[in-house]
């Protein structure tokens, strides 16, 4: 969903309020932020952002320890909240392989990008 903000926001934002005693949490992941100006002249930041219900490992619970249990997660998250990043992480990947650009029909970029997650999620 597209939002804006007068104030710049975290990436990665666990909502506290919703925090439960078995360790599950609402996580606020933005991308995609761009500064613009609105109709009146001031500077606003526009952005995409998804709210995701996650469960959080024992003895994580302050905020310190869960923006740092998230923070290498950031790609996963994007992935979870629809984030159309698969196309750029396949290009990095191939780069940093040394495979080079990729041209495959698109049924196997769909099969690599499944792939992917499913790697990345532990599936």
């Amino acid at each position: 969903m597209r939002s804006s903000s007068a104030v710049l926001q975290k990436l990665i934002d666990p909502d506290m309020g919703t925090l439960t005693n078995d360790g599950k949490i609402t996580v606020i992941v933005r991308w995609d932020m761009q500064q613009v100006e609105n109709a009146e002249g001031h500077l606003m930041y526009e952005y995409q952002e998804e709210w995701l219900w996650r469960q959080l490992p024992p003895g994580i619970r302050t905020l310190e320890l869960i923006e740092e249990y998230f923070e290498p997660q950031y790609d996963q998250l994007l992935m979870l909240a629809g984030a159309d990043v698969i196309p750029a992480r396949i290009e990095e990947i191939a780069t940093l392989t040394g495979v080079g650009l990729i041209a495959a029909p698109k049924d196997r970029i769909d099969a690599l990008e499944q792939m992917i997650i499913e790697m990345q999620l532990g599936v």
